[in-house]
């Protein structure tokens, strides 16, 4: 067993903690550039701001290409990604099989097989579950359409 194996093994846990990863930084933008919009909104009641919804939406897609630029530089490592496999039911196999991949003695060849079984019946990408706390995705929501709302009951705009 080699460095290639575990990787590949691994590479649908990868993918789903880089997801859940990138989905909290979007929404985290989302809620950043949501409040921008508000605030922008509300110094626009006491002052005249020329096409506020244009400039809404372009701090809102600015915000969407930074959250996309900024998630790319977020993919998880080789560490972290076996770490969370360890920590979901391979009880510190990968790991260790990681730190003997250069060891040629019989333990470690055993350690190898066993990891090897491991990743063979175990899938710990579906094991790690993707929970997103509610305020998260709600809170962007709710300010962005507070600001679209605001704006939408002025008739001077």
């Amino acid at each position: 067993m080699d460095e290639k194996f575990i990787l590949t093994a691994l590479r649908p846990l990868k993918i789903k903690i880089y997801f859940y990863k990138a989905a909290k930084i979007f929404l985290s933008a989302f809620t950043i550039s949501g409040f921008i919009s508000l605030l922008l909104v509300i110094v626009s009641r006491f002052t005249v701001i020329p096409f506020v919804r244009h400039k809404m939406l372009v701090i809102l897609g600015i915000s969407f290409f930074a959250a996309v630029l900024t998630s790319l530089f977020f993919m998880p490592s080789k560490k972290q990604v076996i770490m969370t496999a360890d920590s979901l039911g391979l009880e510190e196999r990968v790991i260790t099989a990681w730190y003997l991949l250069d060891d040629d003695s019989e333990i470690a060849e055993l350690q190898r097989q066993d990891t090897k079984r491991a990743l063979e019946n175990v899938n710990p990408a579906s094991a790690y579950k993707i929970k997103i706390d509610r305020k998260l995705y709600i809170t962007p929501v709710c300010i962005i359409a507070a600001a679209f709302a605001d704006i939408r009951s002025r008739k001077d705009i």
